[in-house]
């Protein structure tokens, strides 16, 4: 049986759609939230889409 390779999935700006993402605060109560490099658009809901 061939093995399957994992997806790659990478978090996009909902604001600008840069790839340019990453974790800036991980609380415990209120969850992860992320930032915006380009634009510095924070919050908690940033879409994943494939990386193909």
């Amino acid at each position: 049986m061939p093995k399957t390779r994992k997806e790659k999935w990478v978090r996009v700006c909902p604001k600008c759609n840069s790839k340019d993402v990453f974790l800036s605060i991980a609380g415990i109560i209120g969850g992860s939230q992320y930032k915006c490099g380009k634009c510095g658009f924070t919050g908690v809901v940033f879409p994943e889409i494939s990386k193909k």
